[in-house]
């Protein structure tokens, strides 16, 4: 921008130089290839995941949640209860993580079959933050939240219809 603002004012030629400038990033954030979250066909993951769904293992509830002594299930829980009849059935799972064109990370559980190159993958957004503690929180809360549905896993030990958040009294409280 060659002039400058006066009093808090942008000329004309200044608002469409900005508006120019955004179009630009916008187009190159578009024109960033897209990552593919699954194989065009997916029937053999699929009889794969189904086959080895019936041989998942109940699932252990070895975490519990502060203050409200509600059990649930950590990743390990979820992990011990799938990996040996997913490798059973030929499947492999994988979580990493990735940032979108826009600064976020991301994590991705992939599951994949390797005999026919398949693959599905379940994403979500990290916590963008600096504090390592509640980044690590993040991470762990994301991992459980890609892996379990991606493989079918219902831990419903938290299901609750919503009580837990309705409040009582300024307090969360659990029927």
């Amino acid at each position: 921008m060659s002039e400058q603002v006066v009093n808090g004012q942008r000329t004309g030629q200044q608002v469409l130089e900005s508006i120019e400038s955004s179009i630009e990033k916008l187009v190159a954030i578009t024109q960033r290839p897209v990552r593919k979250r699954e194989s065009d066909d997916l029937r053999e993951l699929y009889k794969a995941l189904a086959a080895a769904q019936r041989k998942f293992s109940d699932i252990h509830k070895s975490g519990i949640i502060n203050g409200r002594n509600i059990p649930y299930a950590k990743i390990n829980d979820l992990v011990d209860a799938s990996r040996a009849a997913l490798a059973a059935n030929g499947l492999v799972s994988n979580t990493f993580s990735d940032s979108e064109g826009n600064g976020y990370s991301i994590l991705i559980t992939r599951l994949y079959h390797p005999a026919s190159g398949q693959f599905m993958d379940s994403v979500l957004p990290l916590l963008n933050n600096m504090d390592e503690q509640k980044r690590g929180s993040s991470i762990t809360y994301s991992w459980r939240y890609t892996y379990a549905p991606l493989m079918g896993l219902v831990d419903n030990s938290c299901d609750d219809d919503g009580d837990v958040a309705k409040p009582v009294q300024g307090q969360f409280v659990r029927k």
